[in-house]
């Protein structure tokens, strides 16, 4: 029977939980023998990306997305600045996209706060055309 990433990356979430942190590096290379036993280590990287979601959800922690036009350090000032926004933990990603010109776009969870230049030139132009 093959397992699914989800059910893979809830396994793991579990056996962490009920295992001392001294054995974690255990319990994850018994997940890689059991994957390269399976023949699915192509799956190592998608069950990593699932246990995290699940970690996250648990832990109370969302996503957070911050684009600018630039590089940015993304210092402790900010994260805590959106954890106050999100009224929660951040785990804080961030992006660069020329395209915004100028400015930021902040994606908490399913709310996005956009002050970039280009939505600012959008608007405006939006305005004079009326």
């Amino acid at each position: 029977m093959t397992l699914s990433t989800e059910q893979y990356a809830k396994a793991l979430y579990e056996s962490l939980q009920e295992t001392p942190s001294k054995d974690h590096d255990t319990v994850i290379d018994n997940l890689v023998k059991i994957l390269k036993n399976n023949n699915e280590l192509s799956k190592f990287e998608a069950i990593i990306a699932a246990f995290e979601k699940i970690h996250n959800e648990k832990e109370g922690i969302v996503e957070a997305t911050v684009t600018t036009a630039g590089p940015v350090k993304i210092d402790k000032d900010m994260v805590e600045g959106l954890n106050k926004l999100a009224g929660t933990k951040v785990n804080v990603t961030h992006k660069e996209d020329d395209k915004i010109i100028g400015g930021v776009v902040v994606r908490v969870g399913d709310t996005q706060l956009d002050a970039s230049i280009k939505t600012k030139l959008e608007n405006l132009k939006r305005t004079l055309s009326q």
